[in-house]
């Protein structure tokens, strides 16, 4: 049985692209109703569908993520929320929840993916509270870290554009 996690609602605030080339881009996840975040990296392919969600953009076919939520909706599965659960070794891990019967399953998948499919799905995405506690004491050296990395933040970058 999985332990149990304090979670707290937190949304995609931007993508991050950096402009070197070599590490492709960030989401920047930011509590709802605080000051702490969570700024995971992630694939370009992932982050052009959550850029393209957030725009409001229809690709003229369906896309992975949006193959993937008709599957979910089609075979009535009860996803109720994504949640980035931790960071082990640089990597942040997270989980679909799937609710029914009053028995919660949890579908481990890529914070990436977690976010691109809870944007289709309009669904709440959540952050451990104990990783935000822990990365909150960090964040003055992760902020030293990234200063000088060339990083464009904006909601309003072209997916097109990564």
């Amino acid at each position: 049985m999985k332990k149990e996690i304090r979670i707290v609602k937190v949304k995609v605030e931007g993508i991050e692209v950096c402009q070197c080339g070599e590490c492709s881009a960030r989401v920047f996840l930011v509590e709802e109703d605080g000051q702490r975040w969570l700024r995971p990296y992630i694939g370009p392919f992932e982050a052009r569908a959550i850029l393209m969600k957030l725009s409001g953009q229809t690709p003229p076919r369906p896309l992975t993520h949006d193959l993937a939520a008709d599957i979910i909706r089609q075979a009535g599965l009860n996803i109720t929320k994504a949640v980035i659960t931790e960071l082990r070794d640089n990597t942040y891990y997270a989980n679909l929840v799937d609710e029914a019967g009053g028995v919660e399953k949890r579908i481990d998948c890529r914070p990436s993916d977690a976010i691109a499919m809870a944007l289709r799905l309009g669904i709440p995405i959540y952050a451990n509270e104990e990783l935000l506690e822990e990365l909150e004491g960090k964040t003055a050296r992760m902020e030293a870290d990234i200063a000088g990395r060339p990083f464009v933040f904006d909601i309003n970058i072209d997916p097109k554009s990564i």
